[in-house]
């Protein structure tokens, strides 16, 4: 087991990324390419073999406590789509996670469109710790801006979806009420289907005109429009990390997080792959809660 360290609200990684590839946008991948796992034979995982995948590259070396590992494999396939998926491994408790994978941009941005498919298993849980039976906090994906510095972190938080803008000066967290983890699966558990996620960010000019909105499973459906927002002080974005950390999940037993047919532009709105981005059928190749 090799864990991130935490000190108060920052996050502080591991010394351990170094890209081994940089990518043009736009962009998108399938995961159609060879299955992949995190530190395979190597159980101390002191080291991460390469992705050959579409420019996606390994992250954090982190296992879980019960050492399950990050993954690409056909089981993490959204079926409306073509080739695998990205296996990202829950324990239960605090920051207790596989080490996810990241993309490098070849050029700072300052606008990004967003658009990947995730699933949680049927059944998953999140233990309430005072806030209902909803994610403390699940850190989908961070942004890095110049100087590697954690900026901004795509997240479910509570029962909202938004961002947590790090080190700026508006506020932290920007969500649209009621619009998260309940609303997206339709009851307090995990519903085993693949949704559609859209974030388009735009840098701020003056601490004042910076631009989230999220759409959720279409594009009628905009439950964050924001374009009043201070995204600090970093002035262009160079690095997005694909699944991080998260606070209080129950399950008694690890379990995979799907990510899938991701695609990032910097000219406009992606949109989902189809006009009915969640398909009751995908309940059939989600990981079962025992």
């Amino acid at each position: 087991m090799i864990k991130n360290l935490f000190i108060g609200a920052a996050l502080v990684l591991l010394p351990y990324y170094i890209a081994n590839a940089t990518i043009t946008l736009p962009w998108s991948t399938t995961f159609d390419c060879a299955e992949w796992t995190q530190c395979e034979g190597d159980p101390a995982c002191t080291t991460v073999p390469p992705i050959d995948c579409d420019g996606v590259d390994t992250y954090l070396n982190t296992t879980t406590d019960n050492g399950s590992l990050e993954e690409i494999k056909a089981e993490g396939n959204n079926p409306i789509g073509v080739g695998k998926g990205q296996r990202h491994w829950y324990g239960d408790g605090f920051n207790d996670h596989s080490g996810g994978t990241a993309v490098t941009f070849s050029d700072g941005q300052t606008e990004l469109w967003i658009r990947w498919y995730q699933r949680y298993p049927l059944g998953f849980t999140w233990e309430d710790i005072g806030y209902g039976n909803v994610p403390h906090y699940d850190k989908l994906m961070y942004m890095f801006s110049e100087g590697k510095q954690a900026s901004v972190v795509l997240q479910l938080k509570y029962d909202e979806i938004g961002v947590w803008l790090v080190g700026s000066t508006s506020q932290n967290i920007v969500s649209a009420n009621s619009s998260g983890w309940t609303s997206i699966n339709g009851g307090s558990t995990g519903d085993g289907l693949f949704h559609y996620y859209e974030f388009h960010l735009k840098m701020d000019t003056n601490g004042t005109d910076g631009v989230l909105q999220v759409w959720v499973d279409g594009v009628d459906n905009l439950v964050v429009d924001r374009h009043d927002l201070d995204y600090g002080p970093q002035t262009s974005w160079f690095r997005l990390n694909i699944g991080s950390n998260n606070d209080a999940p129950y399950n008694q037993q690890d379990v995979p997080v799907d990510y899938d047919d991701i695609a990032i532009s910097n000219t406009g709105y992606i949109g989902p792959l189809d006009s009915t981005p969640a398909h009751t059928s995908n309940i059939s190749g989600s990981f079962t809660i025992q």
